[in-house]
């Protein structure tokens, strides 16, 4: 007669291999873990607001950093106004901290943000 033995297998602890893996992850790909329902437009905002400055430094350099006769347009520098106006901040700290939470009350403010500054 066989005699039957059995082998306890301890629980699988996770590898550190496999937890470093994801702890990089998290910190060079945040956006895979913090993408909220706002994530996309917000960034969109954040690109628009981000393209003044970009039209500036532009014209700057054709310019040869020289006092021209070009002006910005008014578009242009309302949004330049804008990105320091408390109202525009408040406003996108709050898309954020809604965004970050799952919230979707962030779309009604992302929706105002845009109002805002004409997108």
């Amino acid at each position: 007669m066989r005699e039957l033995t059995f082998h306890i297998v301890p629980k699988k602890e996770p590898s550190t291999v496999r937890m470093v893996l994801i702890a990089t992850s998290l910190v060079f790909f945040p956006d895979i873990s913090s993408a909220g329902p706002c994530a996309a437009d917000i960034k969109q905002i954040e690109d628009e607001m981000a393209q003044v400055d970009t039209e500036s430094e532009s014209a700057n350099r054709k310019s040869g950093g020289v006092q021209s006769s070009w002006q910005p347009p008014p578009r242009s520098v309302a949004r330049a106004k804008m990105k320091t106006d408390a109202h525009y901040l408040a406003a996108m700290d709050r898309a954020r901290s809604l965004d970050a939470e799952g919230n979707a009350g962030c779309m009604r403010v992302v929706r105002e943000i845009k109002n805002m500054i004409g997108m």
